[in-house]
């Protein structure tokens, strides 16, 4: 018998109602057309069923190892461990990981449209994945000395808390700290270091403009927003754009050792300055070039536990930052210190590159202790993150 006709009589059988005599013939295709994603998944279904409940979360995770880009696979593979032996933390980091496919995944319940039983299944997905995440933050931070203000912190995208924000044009869109003051601008004559980082602009100017004429330096330079913001609401067309480049000095806490060697001022002024990091090094600083008659369009920063940094150093005129509801001319050698949980855009309208040196300092309204709280949260969320794909791996073994 050929495949495609045990999947023809599957479906005669099932249409018959003689259910048990369906699976049969799908397990059969599915053991000779191991590729067919669709397949295993309606299996898996119809195991939970009917069949035997143990291997439909065999054909689950088959379905995941061959469409691992479709997020409803692991919402269902998700649900299953739930019903089989409750290991919710193990389920939670499918319902992550499908969130990280396509986060409206979690949202198919809102949807009349969907079938019932993904609208049952994305809507467990969704409280799982809020309630494991929410508590273990909660419970990390409270073996921390003097973190109760980051204990009540939001995870915005994931919290089990309705998350309110109280001021116009502010919503930060992955870590909110309720209570901790915020404006759009920070004067400088607030910030104890702005004054000595603004003596050094001609410094760091000088060696980036000594770099750029090194091929090192260029080769540095990239697209400052990957293909991957490409479904941004507001800054796809920046994505992978050359309107806006960047050359790294840090990223994500790692120095950038190809082209640190040419920049020895640069980052000796940087260590003089409270830059947040969530380990010894600043998590990002770079150079950011803005195009000609570009714009990056209003958009809303990550999190108001630090305050977004810019030392203009090749500044045409009319180039302006706009926060809130306030406008900013940078000036060459005038540090702009900002919240980017404020609505935010740049606006270059001249016929030259904008060059500034971009960082973050964390708000100085936290604690040495909240500071710390912070960076161990941080740090907990990456390292849970990092081994979902680890506990997928052991789930397809057991």
């Amino acid at each position: 018998m050929n495949n495609s006709r045990l999947l023809t009589e599957a479906d005669q059988a099932f249409a018959a109602g003689q259910a048990e005599q369906g699976l049969a013939l799908l397990r059969q295709y599915n053991l000779l057309n191991n590729n067919d994603a669709a397949s295993w998944h309606r299996q898996a279904i119809i195991e939970e069923q009917i069949g035997d409940f143990s291997t439909a979360g065999e054909a689950h995770f088959r379905c995941i190892e061959i469409a691992p880009n479709n997020a409803i696979g692991y919402i269902y593979a998700g649900y299953w461990l739930q019903q089989k032996n409750r290991q919710t933390q193990a389920a939670a980091a499918l319902y992550s990981l499908a969130y990280d496919i396509d986060p409206s995944s979690l949202m198919l319940w809102q949807q009349v449209q969907v079938s019932a039983p993904t609208q049952l299944r994305s809507r467990e997905a969704n409280r799982v994945m809020r309630q494991v995440l929410s508590e273990q933050h909660r419970s990390f931070c409270s073996g921390l000395s003097n973190a109760e203000r980051i204990r009540n912190a939001h995870w915005v995208q994931t919290s089990d808390q309705q998350t309110s924000f109280d001021i116009k044009n502010f919503a930060p869109e992955l870590f909110f700290i309720p209570g901790l003051p915020s404006k759009p601008f920070y004067p400088v004559e607030e910030l104890l270091w702005a004054e000595e980082l603004n003596s050094k602009c001609s410094t760091i100017k000088a060696e980036l403009t000594a770099a750029m004429q090194q091929q090192l330096a260029k080769d540095g330079l990239r697209p400052y927003l990957d293909k991957g913001f490409s479904s941004h609401s507001t800054l796809g067309e920046l994505a992978n754009s050359n309107n806006w480049l960047a050359i790294d000095l840090f990223s994500s806490g790692e120095l950038n050792s190809e082209i640190s060697t040419l920049f020895p001022q640069t980052l000796d002024a940087l260590k003089a300055l409270p830059t947040y990091n969530l380990k010894q090094n600043p998590f990002e600083v770079f150079f950011s070039f803005l195009k000609p008659h570009q714009s990056i369009a209003p958009h809303f920063g990550q999190s108001n536990h630090a305050l977004t940094v810019h030392l203009p150093l090749d500044i045409p005129s009319e180039c302006y930052l706009e926060v809130g509801a306030e406008k900013q001319f940078w000036r060459e050698g005038e540090v702009l210190v900002f919240d980017d949980s404020f609505l935010h855009s740049a606006h270059n309208p001249s016929d030259l590159n904008r060059v500034v040196l971009i960082f973050s300092v964390w708000h100085p309204q936290l604690s040495a202790d909240e500071r710390n709280a912070v960076q161990q949260s941080f740090i907990a969320r990456q390292t849970w993150l990092s081994q979902r794909q680890s506990q997928l791996k052991k789930l397809r073994l057991s």
